[in-house]
């Protein structure tokens, strides 16, 4: 027997059980843990929306190598017709997502040069394999007619996709606090004799 479906008897030293009582002292101690709940909840949310993580190159650099590396692992999954279904699905995801970090990235001024310059190597670093993974997908979408043409229709608009977004480290955004380059100086056209 349980210890809330249990009752002591004093009198008579004996145990019976009272199970309606105890049910009707449960319940509101379940609607005050389901307001408990509740409020926790509603705070965390609240918190959470109130602390969320400001986009920065690294957290968007990081965001991006990890698409990068699902490109990688999409190329590998590659192998067949079937499998170059899913892959089409899969580029047109990741296509998405890259979009949407260079959309986040354009908001941002542009980093030092020196920060330019370790974001690009932290890029390098980590993108060695998806080299070696685009490589080998090339390979065999040259080699095979099996994964069919839907996966180079949609390689040729991935491509055209990503070809529409701006360098993202690159020139053409202004840097921050740094004032414009002066104007060119027209150079004057020599006199004719």
């Amino acid at each position: 027997m349980s210890a809330t479906a249990r009752k002591h008897n004093k009198v008579a030293g004996t145990t019976k059980l009272t199970r309606p009582s105890d049910r009707q002292t449960m319940k509101p101690m379940n609607i005050l843990h389901l307001i408990t709940i509740a409020i926790f909840v509603s705070s965390s949310v609240f918190y959470a929306s109130a602390g969320e993580k400001k986009d920065t190159y690294d957290s968007l650099t990081d965001e991006l190598i990890v698409q990068m590396k699902n490109l990688g692992n999409a190329f590998d999954s590659a192998q067949d017709k079937a499998s170059g279904e899913a892959f089409v699905k899969k580029l047109a995801v990741i296509g998405d997502e890259i979009e949407a970090i260079s959309a986040r990235m354009g908001k941002l001024e542009t980093p030092s040069d020196e920060d330019i310059a370790r974001i690009q190597e932290k890029m390098q670093n980590s993108t060695k394999q998806f080299k070696d993974q685009f490589g080998s997908f090339l390979v065999r979408f040259m080699q095979s007619d099996e994964l069919g043409e839907n996966v180079g229709s949609a390689m040729t608009e991935f491509q055209k996709r990503m070809d529409k977004l701006p360098d993202f480290l690159g020139p053409g955004k202004k840097k921050a606090n740094t004032p414009a380059p002066p104007a060119p100086v027209p150079t004057p056209l020599p006199a004719e004799e």
